[in-house]
């Protein structure tokens, strides 16, 4: 890190950060009020080699800055800390309001709202959602392909965290699990492949024989690409009956 110098004091809400090439080729940048946060700014993964940062709490705690950088495929981290500068603004004391009377009015029925339709997924969401992905794989699994899809199952990015080309199995696999996530998941729980494989198990918990079933037994048989129908390829094309026994050889003109 070149600007601002590591251990330094920021000056107001807003620092530009500047870092040196070196032999890397693309760069996370994490701004966050702990180690590996980043609930004050995220970028990357990106080949820019600076970037602006707004909104930095002006309250003098500790500032976290961590910058990733991608050498040959292999993801390193370097970790740096900054004081935020402090506010000497004096907030100004606002009269409080005298309170009025108010009429009370009578109840009227509240019709029930029409479900809102949830909105795709943007170009946004999902550089968000990869990089947030990506910050955590650096740290424990450096080898993950990442996937995004929605809610229908269409495959809205993938993303090599260790750089080059994945095989097709291992798109295949990323693809598959972000499918089960999105399609068990709602807007108020997030609900993992992992999670999805503990509960549909036959005794639960998996590996305790004589328990109950799981919660959603039976869900990983729903949608498999095969069926219960048996296909057999004709071998003979040439339709051969079968013989009669003499006592029942039909004569002509029987019914």
């Amino acid at each position: 890190m070149l600007n601002p110098a590591p251990g330094s004091t920021f000056s107001s809400s807003s620092a530009s950060f500047n870092w040196s090439a070196g032999s890397a080729t693309s760069y996370i940048l994490l701004v966050g009020s702990s180690q590996y946060a980043h609930d004050i700014y995220s970028i990357g993964p990106t080949s820019v080699l600076s970037a602006t940062v707004n909104n930095i709490p002006t309250d003098g705690r500790t500032i976290f800055v961590t910058l990733a950088s991608n050498v040959g495929g292999s993801w390193t981290s370097n970790n740096y800390t900054y004081a935020a500068a402090t506010s000497l603004a004096t907030p100004t004391p606002t009269a409080t309001p005298t309170p009025t009377a108010t009429a009370t009015a009578s109840p009227t029925p509240t019709p029930t709202p029409t479900p809102v339709a949830v909105d795709p997924l943007t170009v946004a969401d999902v550089q968000t959602i990869i990089n947030h992905a990506v910050t955590r794989a650096v740290r424990i699994s450096p080898n993950s392909v990442i996937a995004v899809v929605d809610r229908e199952g269409y495959v809205l990015g993938v993303w090599v965290v260790r750089g080059g080309a994945a095989t097709p199995g291992e798109i295949a696999t990323a693809v598959s699990k972000a499918g089960t996530a999105a399609y068990l998941s709602s807007n108020q729980n997030a609900f993992t492949s992992r999670t999805a494989g503990f509960i549909i198990q036959q005794h639960f918990p998996p590996g305790v024989k004589n328990t109950a079933p799981g919660p959603l037994v039976g869900v990983g048989l729903s949608n498999l690409f095969i069926s219960d129908v048996n296909h057999f390829k004709k071998i003979d094309m040439v339709y051969c009956p079968p013989p009669y026994p003499p006592a029942v050889i039909p004569s002509p003109g029987t019914f």
